[in-house]
């Protein structure tokens, strides 16, 4: 019998910068260390995402791959998709 997927579910909100994402970068990292491979971050209350932090989340997500797990984005406004589509960090997450 196969065993159920763990899904690691991120509700984040507000603003994100650049010292959030690497914030979330080590709590992705402590996932990974305990098994937890799949994750999903909402960001459905998220107003406003910085640049230079969207290569900091498609270094979570290539890394989760390598271990048979993934990272995948909901809850993106038209503004977020937008910013990740101008930044090429969209494909990342596909």
């Amino acid at each position: 019998m196969e065993q159920p997927i763990r899904i690691q579910v991120l509700r984040l909100r507000g603003e994100l910068n650049l010292e959030d994402m690497l914030k979330i970068k080590t709590l992705v990292a402590e996932y990974l260390k305990a098994g937890l491979v799949h994750v999903v971050i909402n960001l459905e209350n998220v107003s406003h995402v910085h640049l230079a932090g969207l290569p900091v989340l498609s270094e979570r997500a290539q890394r989760l791959r390598e271990y048979g797990g993934d990272l995948k984005l909901v809850g993106l406004s038209p503004y977020l998709r937008h910013i990740f589509d101008l930044s090429g960090a969209s494909a990342a997450f596909a």
